[in-house]
């Protein structure tokens, strides 16, 4: 009967692999609904932050565009949006 306790064995090495990729699949959609609530969370600061960007461009005339050493040589001003 070595050949039925062999079988065995190999039946409970699926059987444990089988509990670890169930594991492994319930974490992982533990973090998608995470990174989907986060990202929801997210949705109006990005909605803020177009618009005021939008609302900046479009006051930008096309004569007051410099890149920088143009902008200091012509005593322009300088702008700089930062986020973080």
């Amino acid at each position: 009967m070595p050949e039925l306790r062999e079988l065995q064995r190999k039946l409970d090495s699926v059987k444990s692999l089988n509990e670890v990729v169930s594991a492994m699949r319930n974490l992982a959609a533990i973090y998608v609904r995470r990174a989907e609530s986060t990202l929801d969370a997210i949705r109006p600061y990005s909605e803020v932050i177009e618009t005021a960007l939008g609302v900046v461009l479009a006051r930008q005339t096309e004569g007051e565009r410099f890149d920088n050493d143009e902008a200091k040589e012509s005593g322009g001003k300088i702008l700089a949006v930062v986020f973080a």
